[in-house]
C-alpha cells in the first residue's frame, strides 16, 4: 500500500528496492511471467562478463613486469572461467538480487580503476555512484561498498594529490547518497534481516564478558569456512535454489589451479594487482561471516571475482610451462578432464536438479494455481491448505492470476463450518496419505519425476 517505496517490505524484513524496480520495468513489458521476473538478473549476468573481462584487463596492467604473460590471455582465461562457473551460473539463470549487485560493484571498480590512470573526476564520480547503488541492491554491500570507496580513497589521496579537492567532492557525493540506506540500516526495520540472520542470536543471553570472549570465535569460525575446500569443491552451502546436491560452488579440476594461484598472488602481494585481488577474496565473506548458515554461497558470491583471477592465473602458468617443456598428452588430459566436468555439471543442471530439488522452487504451485482458475467458475468458495505454503500461497495466486483470486487459506484441521454450507468449495490440500479414489477429490496435482508424488489434492465440499 505504499506508492513508490524504498524499502519494500517481505518475510519478516525488507528488501532492496533496485531489482524489485528492474522486474517492474521488465514486468511492463513482457507481462507478469517467470521469465520476466528473471531477465533482469540474466541481462545484468552477461553486463558482468564483458565488465569483468575489463576490468582484469586494466588491474592486470599493473602487474606487466611480473606477469609470465599478457594482461589479455589472464584476462580472457578468468573470463571463460567465471563465464562456466557453477557459482556464477546458478544465480545468473534465477531472480537473485546479488546478481545485479556483483555487475554494479564491477563496474564501480572498472571507473575507478580508469579514474585513477586517465585522472578523471567524473570516472571517479560515477565510480563511486556505482558503488552507492550496490548499496541499494543487495545487503552484502552495504559494508563492503563503504570499505571499497574508503580504501579507494586513501589511494587516490597518497597517488593523486594533485586531485585533493575532487577527490574529496567525490567522498562527500558519496556520503550524501548513502544517507537513505545508512539511516535504514541504522532503524529497526533495517536491521531486521541481520537480526534474524545473526550468527550470535543464540548467545544474547550471556554475559558481556562471555560476549567478548565467544562472538570472535563465532565469527573467525564463520569467516574461515569459506576458506574451506570442502565448501568450495565438494558440498556447498547445501541449500537447494543455491545449488545441487554434491555439487560445490568451484569444479574439482580447478583446486590445483587455485592453489598455484594462490602460491603466485601471495608470492606477489605488494604488486597493487596481486594485492587488491587478494584484499578482494579477503574480503568477499566478510560480511557473510556475521551470518547463520556459514558458510553461503549468496551471500558471499562476491568471491567467484577473485578466485577466478586467481584460478586463471595458476591455469595459465600451468599450460605456458606445458607448452615449453613440450608435454603435450599432460596438457591435452587437463583440457578433456575440463570438459568432461563441466559437461558433467550441465547433464545434472538440466537433467536432474529440474526433479530433484523441485520443491526448492515452488514446483506445483503455478499448476496448481492454474487448476483453480480452471475450476472456480464450478464453485462459490476456495480454501487452500496452509501446508502448502501459508505465506506463500497468496504471492503465487497474485502473481499467476494478476491478483484477480485470493483464496482463504485455513489450518490443516480445517473443516467446513456453518456460513459455507449454502455453496460448493474447493479445498485445495496436500496429500496426507490414505485413499487416493476419494469420490470427492476432482483431480491433484503431481510432482514432477518418476515417483509422481501429490503435490496438491482438489476436493469438492
Amino acid at each position: 500500500g505504499v506508492k513508490n517505496p524504498l524499502w519494500f517490505r517481505a518475510f519478516g524484513e525488507y528488501k532492496m528496492p533496485v531489482y524489485i524496480y528492474l522486474t517492474a520495468g521488465s514486468i511492463a513489458v513482457f507481462g507478469r511471467n517467470d521469465f520476466a521476473v528473471r531477465l533482469p538478473s540474466v541481462a545484468f549476468a552477461i553486463l558482468t562478463l564483458l565488465i569483468f573481462d575489463f576490468l582484469v584487463k586494466e588491474l592486470a596492467t599493473f602487474a606487466k613486469k611480473s606477469l609470465p604473460f599478457s594482461s589479455s590471455w589472464v584476462a580472457l582465461a578468468a573470463t571463460l572461467l567465471f563465464a562456466i562457473s557453477p557459482w556464477h551460473i546458478q544465480f545468473s539463470r534465477a531472480g537473485f538480487e546479488a546478481t545485479i549487485g556483483l555487475c554494479v560493484y564491477l563496474l564501480g571498480l572498472l571507473l575507478e580503476v580508469i579514474a585513477y590512470k586517465k585522472q578523471k573526476i567524473i570516472f571517479l564520480i560515477l565510480g563511486f555512484l556505482s558503488l552507492v547503488l550496490t548499496m541499494y541492491t543487495y545487503n552484502t554491500y552495504r559494508f563492503v561498498a563503504p570499505v571499497t570507496v574508503l580504501a579507494i580513497t586513501i589511494i587516490f589521496l597518497k597517488t593523486q594529490k594533485q586531485m585533493l579537492r575532487k577527490i574529496f567532492l567525490s567522498f562527500l557525493l558519496f556520503l550524501m547518497t548513502s544517507i537513505p540506506v545508512i539511516m535504514f540500516s541504522l532503524s529497526g526495520a533495517g536491521g531486521a534481516r541481520f537480526a534474524e540472520a545473526s550468527a550470535f542470536s543464540s548467545f544474547t543471553n550471556i554475559s558481556l564478558v562471555q560476549k567478548l570472549i565467544n562472538y570472535p570465535i563465532i565469527f573467525l569460525s564463520n569467516y574461515l569456512s569459506y576458506f574451506s575446500l570442502n565448501f568450495l569443491f565438494n558440498i556447498g552451502d547445501g541449500i537447494g535454489r543455491h545449488q545441487m546436491a554434491n555439487f560445490g560452488p568451484m569444479q574439482y579440476w580447478e583446486s590445483p589451479f587455485l592453489i598455484i594461484g594462490l602460491f603466485f598472488f601471495a608470492k606477489n602481494w605488494k604488486n597493487p594487482f596481486y594485492c587488491l585481488v587478494l584484499l578482494l577474496l579477503f574480503l568477499a565473506p566478510f560480511t557473510a561471516a556475521f551470518a547463520v548458515p556459514s558458510p553461503q554461497t549468496l551471500r558471499s558470491f562476491l568471491m567467484v571475482i577473485p578466485l577466478a583471477i586467481i584460478v586463471a592465473y595458476g591455469f595459465i602458468w600451468v599450460v605456458k610451462k606445458l607448452l615449453i617443456t613440450r608435454y603435450l598428452p599432460i596438457l591435452v588430459i587437463i583440457f578433456a578432464l575440463i570438459i568432461y566436468e563441466f559437461l558433467f555439471y550441465m547433464h545434472s543442471y538440466y537433467q536432474h536438479y529440474p526433479i530433484i530439488n523441485s520443491l526448492d522452487w515452488g514446483a506445483g504451485n503455478e499448476e496448481m494455481v492454474a487448476k483453480t482458475v480452471k475450476y472456480q467458475s464450478n464453485f462459490q468458495h476456495i480454501v487452500v491448505d496452509h501446508n502448502l505454503g501459508s505465506s506463500t500461497i497468496p504471492l503465487y495466486f497474485g502473481f499467476y492470476t494478476d491478483d484477480k483470486l485470493q483464496p482463504l487459506v485455513v489450518s490443516s484441521s480445517w473443516e467446513k463450518p456453518k456460513d459455507l454450507q449454502k455453496g460448493t468449495t474447493l479445498y485445495i490440500r496436500s496429500y496426507y496419505g490414505g485413499v487416493k479414489s476419494d469420490s470427492n477429490i476432482i483431480d491433484s496435482v503431481y510432482f514432477p519425476g518418476q515417483n509422481k508424488d501429490i503435490f496438491a489434492q482438489f476436493w469438492k465440499l
